[in-house]
């Protein structure tokens, strides 16, 4: 699916002093230079935005996996955290660490059994039971837990009254604290995660005299490189990797890698965009991206989330990208 994506041909060219209806041909001279060695041309190449439609975690959406995190949370993490250490619910800190921040003393689902018991018919528990309602997932795994006490016609009042009885039974209630606890497990351990789609680009054409004087069109003296900033309003911590793969779809997965940004990390906490850094790009690969099909993946994996805060669809991520070109500018005709 092709993403909005902003590329900024105007400020190019403006870069260039060119456009395509200009023809260098027609200067009287073989070659035209614009400063030398130790100049540095910079111009904007394009701009990301992903809407939060395009952020999922691989089963739901991204407003949906909020919805269930919160959920399946605490509405006071322990230790008064602000955010949820996604790596360490992954197991990525070894699974010691996993055990004891999900169920230790201070761990997650400890501190949300004990939220629900301390007001058994209240708020938590109906924000469950409405969640698991809401969900075939959820309501076939009870189901399964408890066969024929959940009616399966139910509407959402009458199966939070009943799922508020059952807990309230001494007969029924470790059943469904079971329950609960396995369905949080499985949701925090496995669902708590971000997959951005791929932006498909379909070429930069800032047409050919322009493309040529970036490139350097073969000249070995010529450094380019990308560079520029991202960031977020949404609630979350992640690291990136953005990747530029030539093709789009199946053929990108399995295409050549024409260009690798280093890892960092963006957060909503940030009042700044998050600086991404400056990267060195061969003339062929740039001149891939102006000329043929490309992908680009963010590779995002999420490291944090914080719960409760409003996500709406005017929040997203927006990233702008620029090219820097070291070296003169050469004008063949």
């Amino acid at each position: 699916m092709k993403k909005r994506l902003t590329l900024l041909f105007v400020s190019l060219l403006a870069f260039g002093c060119v456009d395509e209806t200009y023809d260098l041909s027609t200067l009287k001279s073989d070659e035209l230079a614009i400063g030398d060695d130790n100049s540095v041309f910079t111009a904007p190449l394009l701009t990301l935005s992903v809407s939060i439609g395009e952020i999922s975690n691989g089963n739901v959406d991204l407003v949906e996996m909020c919805r269930e995190a919160d959920a399946w949370l605490p509405d006071v993490l322990p230790g008064g955290a602000e955010a949820v250490d996604v790596e360490t619910l992954m197991g990525e800190r070894g699974t010691e660490a996993q055990t004891a921040y999900l169920t230790g003393p201070d761990g997650l689902l400890t501190a949300l059994m004990d939220e629900i018991d301390a007001d058994p018919q209240g708020g938590k528990l109906v924000e469950i039971a409405e969640m698991i309602h809401g969900s075939e997932r959820y309501r076939k795994a009870f189901d399964d837990l408890a066969p024929g006490l959940f009616p399966s016609d139910a509407q959402l009042e009458e199966y939070v009254g009943v799922f508020q009885s059952l807990y309230g039974e001494p007969g029924t209630r470790e059943l469904i604290r079971s329950g609960i606890e396995s369905c949080a497990r499985q949701f925090l351990t496995l669902d708590l995660n971000m997959t951005v789609e791929a932006f498909v680009l379909d070429g930069i054409d800032v047409g050919s005299d322009v493309r040529k004087m970036i490139t350097g069109n073969g000249d070995g003296k010529v450094s380019i490189s990308l560079f520029g900033d991202i960031a977020t309003d949404l609630p979350l911590e992640f690291s990136a990797e953005p990747s530029f793969k030539r093709g789009a779809g199946p053929t990108a997965s399995s295409g050549e890698t024409l260009f690798r940004f280093p890892v960092f990390t963006v957060s909503a906490e940030n009042e700044l965009p998050t600086a991404i850094a400056e990267t060195e790009i061969s003339s062929e690969a740039l001149n891939t991206l102006f000329e043929e099909q490309t992908s680009i993946n963010l590779q995002a994996r999420l490291k944090r989330y914080f719960p409760r805060q409003e996500v709406t669809s005017r929040q997203g991520i927006v990233a702008h990208l620029k090219v820097r070109r070291k070296g003169a500018l050469i004008f063949n005709n």
